[in-house]
C-alpha cells in the first residue's frame, strides 16, 4: 500500500492546536489549489509545524487536524494504533463487552481522528466518513480494523448529506466494501436486528444503551409510551426487564418492521404483557392521549436531530417546548419523564430550561433526578466540547 501524498498548507498567524478545526479565513489557501480531502501539513506564519490534518478548499472548516506530531506519518501504523487505543479503553478500561457485543469505536474528534465515525456491529463495522479526506485513507482504516477484528465485515456507509457537503463521491470506496443487509447485536440483554439498507445513520443507535438500561430498570409493571421509538430500543429493553404494557410510536414504517422483528427474536411481549408498535406522528398520538386521558407511568421522548443551523434554532425549541409539554401531560401523577435532545447546537442548559418551561406550561412540576448523555463509548475531547451532542433528563411528573 503506498503512502499518500502530502501537500503544504501555511496559517496566516500564529498557531496552537485548541481545537481540531481550523477555519478558512486563517488560512492561505495554495494557488494552484488542491482537492478537497487532501492529507496537509500545517505550518504557522513563522514556519512553525502545527500539525497534519485533511483540507477543503470551499468549506468553513478548512483543515481537520488528527495529528500534531511531526514524527507522525499519515498512513496504516497510524491509523492502526489509533483504532487499537479506541478499542482498549472500550474492551479494557469500559468493559463493554460484558454490556454488549457492538459499540462506537471512532466517535470522530473524541477519539483523534477528527472526520470518521466508526461503529462496531457484533461482526460488522460500519465506516461512515464525514471528511473528503478518507478517500485518501480509506484503506490504511480498512486494513487496520481487519488486523484488529479477525473475521469481520468492514463496510463503509455515507449519507447522501455527506456527499454533498464535501463535494466528493466515495462510491469506489462503497462498492468495495459494501454493508451487508442486517446483521443481529445485543446490549443488556436484549437482541436487536440491525438493517444497514433502511437504518439511519450507521443503521443503529449506539449512544443510548445505558439510557435505555437506566429506563428499563424502573419499568417493571408498568406502562410505557416510548416515542420515536425507531426499532424499539427503549420499549423492548423495558419488556425485558419486566414492564407490564408497551407502546412504541414512530412515522418511519421501515424501522417500526424491524421493532416487530427485534420483539420476536426476544420472545416479547411475553405472559401477562403488551406490545404495540403505533404508525403515527407522536404529537397526534400524545394528542389522542390527552382526549382519551390515556396516561403512562413512564415516557420516553428521543426524538431526531430537531436543529442543524442557527437559523433553525428558535424552531426547533418550540418543537422541543411543545412535544416535552404533551408528553409531560401524558404521565401519570409520581411518574417519570425521560426525554432527550440530539441537536449539538442545543445547549443542556437550553434543552433543561426549554423542558422545565414545558412542565409549567402542562401545569405540572418536575423532579429531575438524573441528567445524562450518551454512553461513554462516545467520548468528547476537551479540546473539541461541540463532541458533547446527545442530553438527556430523568424526572419524575407531579
Amino acid at each position: 500500500m503506498k503512502n499518500i501524498p502530502i501537500k503544504r498548507v501555511t496559517l496566516k498567524n500564529e498557531h496552537r492546536i485548541t481545537n481540531p478545526w481550523i477555519y478558512s479565513n486563517v488560512v492561505r489557501h495554495p494557488n494552484p489549489g488542491i482537492k478537497a480531502g487532501t492529507v496537509v501539513e500545517i505550518y504557522d506564519r513563522k514556519n512553525k509545524f502545527v500539525g497534519r490534518g485533511f483540507y477543503h478548499p470551499t468549506k468553513t472548516i478548512a483543515i481537520q487536524v488528527i495529528s500534531e506530531k511531526k514524527y507522525e506519518t499519515i498512513d496504516k501504523q497510524f491509523f492502526f494504533d489509533r483504532l487499537k487505543a479506541a478499542k482498549d479503553f472500550r474492551e479494557e478500561t469500559l468493559g463493554l463487552l460484558a454490556q454488549t457485543d457492538s459499540y462506537r469505536l471512532i466517535h470522530a474528534e473524541g477519539d483523534r481522528i477528527s472526520g470518521v465515525i466508526i461503529d462496531k456491529f457484533n461482526d460488522v463495522i460500519i465506516v461512515e466518513p464525514k471528511s473528503a479526506g478518507i478517500l485518501y485513507v480509506g484503506e490504511f482504516i480498512v486494513q487496520a480494523l481487519k488486523h484488529l477484528y479477525k473475521g469481520c465485515t468492514v463496510a463503509y456507509r455515507v449519507a447522501e448529506k455527506t456527499i454533498e457537503l464535501e463535494g466528493v463521491d466515495f462510491a469506489e470506496l462503497v462498492k468495495k466494501y459494501p454493508f451487508p443487509n442486517k446483521t443481529i447485536i445485543q446490549e443488556n440483554g436484549v437482541k436487536f436486528a440491525v438493517n444497514f439498507q433502511t437504518g439511519h445513520k450507521t443503521g443503529y443507535f449506539l449512544d443510548q444503551k445505558d439510557n435505555h438500561k437506566l429506563l428499563a430498570e424502573m419499568s417493571e409493571g408498568k406502562k410505557v409510551y416510548d416515542l420515536f421509538s425507531y426499532t424499539g430500543g427503549f420499549g423492548l429493553t423495558a419488556l425485558k426487564y419486566g414492564a407490564k404494557e408497551v407502546v412504541s410510536v414512530d412515522l418511519d414504517e421501515k424501522a417500526l418492521k424491524v421493532a416487530v422483528e427485534n420483539g420476536k427474536l426476544n420472545e416479547l411481549p411475553g405472559e401477562g404483557q403488551t406490545y404495540d408498535v403505533v404508525h403515527k406522528d407522536a404529537f397526534d398520538f400524545l394528542r389522542d392521549c390527552r382526549e382519551k386521558k390515556d396516561y403512562a407511568d413512564i415516557v420516553s421522548v428521543d426524538p431526531a436531530k430537531l436543529v442543524n443551523n442557527r437559523d433553525g434554532m428558535s424552531v426547533a425549541l418550540k418543537k422541543y417546548g411543545d412535544i416535552n409539554k404533551f408528553a409531560i401531560q401524558a404521565v401519570k401523577p409520581g411518574g417519570i419523564l425521560a426525554t432527550f435532545s440530539c441537536s449539538g447546537m442545543v445547549s443542556e442548559e437550553k434543552f433543561i430550561s426549554v423542558v422545565c418551561n414545558s412542565a409549567l406550561d402542562a401545569g405540572r412540576t418536575l423532579q429531575i433526578f438524573k441528567l445524562t448523555g450518551a454512553s461513554p463509548d462516545h467520548p468528547v475531547s476537551s479540546r473539541f466540547l461541540q463532541g458533547r451532542y446527545l442530553k438527556g433528563i430523568f424526572a419524575r411528573v407531579w
